[in-house]
């Protein structure tokens, strides 16, 4: 199995996690809640490195571009 393809399957497991636990405590400022959201971000900002699909450049390079 590919690596990005068993990154996807952790992502969907902790998205599948966080709804869990939002159900479970009926909130979004529960402490277990906001772990699971943490976790959940590096996974994809992790996922959207490795695999090149971060389509959107940085802030940064867009304004310069105008500039030209």
């Amino acid at each position: 199995m590919k690596r990005s393809t068993l990154m996807q399957l952790e992502i969907e497991q902790a998205r599948s996690r966080l709804h869990e636990i939002a159900k479970k405590y009926d909130g979004l400022l529960h402490p277990e809640l906001i772990k699971q959201s943490v976790i959940l971000d590096k996974l994809i900002n992790q996922f959207n490195k490795t695999d090149g699909t971060q389509k959107t450049k940085p802030i940064d390079e867009q304004s310069t571009l105008g500039d030209r």
